[in-house]
């Protein structure tokens, strides 16, 4: 079974196997203080957790994903790295539609066990992407959607830690 950890792991691997991402981090986005990253940290994939659907045979993850870049506080090369951030979300997204292609970076990896669980991420489609730009004391920008996995759930009690006695 995929466990909310193994999905973060497995969004940590996409950022660290993908060329342009610097950074990774998890939780919720109003916790990251720009004020304690530099520049080199962009652009940095952030995870925020939504909710998830337990269902009979599947269990279906709703994540918030975020591509994120700093500007200047005069809003110089928003148009860039608002298509810069946009790109990088659609190769994040395209790692778990061809997941099970040979050019996926989880048909190479035993990270977590992902060479035997690699055919139980489904991603739902479509998914929108929206911009935005948050001001701090720089210009927090890029690109979010929302995300949703879904992966086999063994919904039974016999995989229960409950004493039957």
């Amino acid at each position: 079974m995929i466990t909310f950890k193994n999905l973060v792991n497995a969004f940590s691997d996409i950022t660290t196997n993908h060329y342009q991402l610097q950074k990774f981090l998890s939780g919720e986005l109003s916790e990251i203080d720009p004020e304690k990253l530099d520049q080199t940290q962009f652009p940095m994939m952030f995870l925020q957790p939504n909710i998830a659907t337990v269902d009979v045979r599947t269990m279906t993850y709703s994540v918030d994903i975020f591509i994120l870049t700093l500007i200047q506080d005069d809003g110089t090369g928003i148009d860039d790295s608002y298509s810069e951030t946009l790109l990088i979300l659609k190769d994040v997204i395209a790692e778990f539609r061809q997941i099970m292609s040979s050019s996926s970076f989880f048909a190479n990896t035993s990270v977590d066990a992902r060479r035997n669980d690699k055919n139980q991420y489904i991603i739902q489609f479509p998914i929108s992407c929206d911009p935005f730009t948050e001001r701090f004391s720089n210009l927090l920008t890029g690109w979010s959607a929302t995300i949703s996995i879904q992966v086999n759930n063994e919904n039974d009690l016999c995989n229960a830690p409950i004493s039957t006695s």
